[in-house]
């Protein structure tokens, strides 16, 4: 009796379940699907190198369960593209179910072979969509581009040719007493956990319109905007002690741990690193971390990092004229990190003496005719030994000459000695700040007080821009690295 029952119970379920299955009889109209996007566009990717995984969202734009009758990769196994439909590791697929005002994703990426071409090549391919009444196709484009890779590799005197980019593995070491020249135009692309190593000396002088750049192997995806600002992809760049007077002009660093480390260089003052024309941002920690070195930097634009923006430590010789220091917002803002633009010290850690502060004299750290900005209320930090260490207060030169900087109440801006001409009222008003869509122009609006608020005898040591737009063609020179233009109204 009790196996009977069990057996009814069974056979009802089995009714039920076919009964309350929906039929998928329809399949389309002469609209067929409707998709996300007409064309899936991939930025350029590196040879053998897999590409970040983009996707494509398909409707159902009716009231009724409709059955695609293929969605399939046009150029099949042979293409560089590969497919997952709905789930499914499948360049084909047929009989495809899709209820009524639905959708369903399909997600792409491809991997293409050595082209040996210097120029991208472009690769396209599409996706079939076959439903009853109409054939539609989604296309698929990208730019491969062959590299040349590097991995654990020390570079003698040599110049890097701009001709294909490198792809950098592990580590990259200038060796002592060698000088690498990086052409114009060239392009580094750092892999996680890679650096740059500098023990002699790095001449990266790029030219306006034919930049530098060093910045992680994720290029792919700068388009979608997830990796064009994320930090931390890549070590970074690192001078050793002791090495060379390198150079940086027209440089874009961006994505690393630190973006540039410079460690007792040029500690004598009888050379500096120089740093012009470039754009640093994007970066975990500091933008730039120095250690008792000399540097020299104008038209600079420092933005966005974890930590301090600039952070010169243990003394040392700073002069940065027409830059800009802006770490709105920071990087992690979600997070809650909230960092200052520039951070000075004049002294070091002896970890070996019971952690005894050894003082070093900070001989100059001169910021002129500069936009100092960013969400905290003071732009600058000071961690400087003093009177009450038994050092004087001529041994801490820092000055901030002609500048738009945040300064909270607590600071003196009458203090000559380390203030002249400060503007704390107003802000630089950048012109575009579209953090949501990943844009950052630090251009100047037309309402920014910086404009026409510099020295004019400091602009005629830098009388272009970082856009070689002229500083002297006005009543006076704007703050930072860029000279505003005013726009002239169309009739």
């Amino acid at each position: 009796m009790k196996k009977s029952y069990l057996f009814v119970l069974s056979v009802v379920g089995l009714v039920l379940f076919f009964s309350c299955e929906k039929k998928f009889d329809f399949r389309g109209n002469s609209e067929g699907v409707y998709f996300s996007s007409d064309t899936v566009s991939f930025d350029t990717i590196f040879s053998t190198f897999g590409s970040t995984t983009y996707q494509l969202k398909v409707y159902n734009p009716t009231d009724e369960d409709m059955i695609i009758g293929q969605i399939a990769l046009a150029g099949g196994e042979q293409s560089v593209f590969r497919l997952n439909i709905n789930g499914n590791k499948a360049n084909r697929l047929q009989e495809v179910r899709l209820h009524a005002s639905d959708s369903l994703y399909i997600f792409v990426e491809l991997t293409t072979k050595d082209s040996n071409s210097d120029a991208p090549i472009i690769m396209k391919d599409s996706i079939l969509f076959q439903t009853e009444l109409v054939q539609q196709y989604v296309q698929l484009i990208a730019h491969s581009q062959d590299v040349i890779v590097l991995r654990n590799q020390v570079l003698t005197t040599q110049t890097l040719k701009r001709n294909r980019p490198y792809v950098i593995y592990d580590s990259l070491i200038v060796d002592k007493d060698q000088v690498v020249t990086v052409e114009p135009g060239s392009r580094l692309y750092f892999y996680k956990g890679a650096g740059l190593y500098v023990k002699g000396t790095l001449l990266a002088e790029g030219t306006f319109g034919d930049s530098i750049v060093f910045a992680s192997t994720r290029i792919d995806d700068y388009g979608e905007g997830y990796l064009s600002d994320k930090p931390g992809q890549w070590n970074g760049i690192e001078l050793m002690p002791n090495s060379g007077a390198s150079k940086f002009n027209h440089v874009n660093l961006m994505h690393g741990i630190y973006g540039l480390v410079v460690d007792s260089v040029g500690v004598d003052f009888d050379e500096f690193v120089e740093i012009h024309n470039s754009i640093i941002q994007h970066h975990s920690t500091h933008g730039l971390a120095a250690i008792n070195s000399s540097i020299k930097s104008s038209n600079c634009v420092f933005a966005r990092s974890g930590n301090s923006l600039v952070a010169l430590t243990a003394g040392g010789n700073y002069e940065f004229t027409h830059c800009t220091f802006t770490n709105e917002p920071s990087w992690d803002k979600a997070a809650g990190a909230i960092s200052n633009e520039v951070y000075l010290s004049n002294y070091y850690t002896d970890m070996e003496n019971n952690f005894e502060k050894v003082h070093v004299p900070l001989k100059k750290a001169h910021f002129k005719n500069c936009i100092l900005w960013g969400r905290t209320d003071d732009a600058a930090t000071f961690d400087l030994m003093g009177e009450e260490d038994g050092v004087a207060e001529s041994e801490s030169q820092y000055l901030f000459d002609h500048c738009l900087m945040r300064v909270s109440d607590e600071v003196d801006v009458t203090n000559e000695s380390h203030y002249k001409a400060i503007i704390t009222e107003g802000e630089p008003n950048f012109k575009k700040k579209d953090y949501l869509n990943h844009i950052y122009n630090y251009r100047l609006d037309t309402l920014s007080t910086a404009k026409d608020a510099g020295y004019k005898e400091y602009a005629e040591d830098v009388p272009m821009d970082i856009l070689q737009i002229s500083r002297l063609d006005d009543a006076a020179p704007d703050l930072g690295a860029y000279e505003r233009i005013e726009e002239v109204a169309k009739e």
